[in-house]
C-alpha cells in the first residue's frame, strides 16, 4: 500500500511538474510575443517621429520659400510702383508742355489766320 501511495504521488509530481513547465513555456512564449510588440511599438514610434520631422522640415522649407517669394514679390510690386510713378509724372510734364503750347498757339491764332499781310 505504501509502495502504491508513493508511486500516486509521483506519477502527481510528474504532472504537477509537467504543468509547471507548460506554464513557464507559455509564459516564455508570452513574454516574448510582449517584447515583439513592445519593438514593433518602438518602431512604429520612430518612423512617426520620422515621418513628422520630415512633415515639419517641409513646412519650414515651404515657408522660407513663400517668405522670399512674397519678399521678391514685393520688391517687384514697388519697382512697378516707381516705374508707373515715373511714367505718371512725364505724363504730367506732357501734358504741362502741350498746354503750354496750346496758350502759345493762341497767342499767335489771330496772326496765323490773318495772314503774313
Amino acid at each position: 500500500k505504501q509502495w502504491y501511495q508513493r508511486r500516486v504521488r509521483g506519477e502527481e509530481a510528474v504532472k504537477i511538474r509537467e504543468e509547471a513547465h507548460t506554464m513557464r513555456s507559455d509564459a516564455y512564449d508570452t513574454m516574448k510575443k510582449a517584447f515583439q510588440i513592445k519593438e514593433e511599438s518602438v518602431e512604429f514610434r520612430d518612423a512617426a517621429y520620422q515621418a513628422r520631422m520630415e512633415m515639419e522640415t517641409s513646412i519650414v522649407e515651404t515657408l522660407s520659400l513663400l517668405r522670399s517669394q512674397a519678399s521678391a514679390t514685393n520688391l517687384y510690386v514697388q519697382e512697378m510702383r516707381n516705374t508707373l510713378n515715373s511714367v505718371k509724372r512725364r505724363l504730367d510734364d506732357m501734358e504741362d508742355r502741350m498746354d503750354d503750347i496750346e496758350r502759345n498757339l493762341e497767342d499767335y491764332k489771330p496772326i496765323i489766320e490773318g495772314g503774313f499781310d
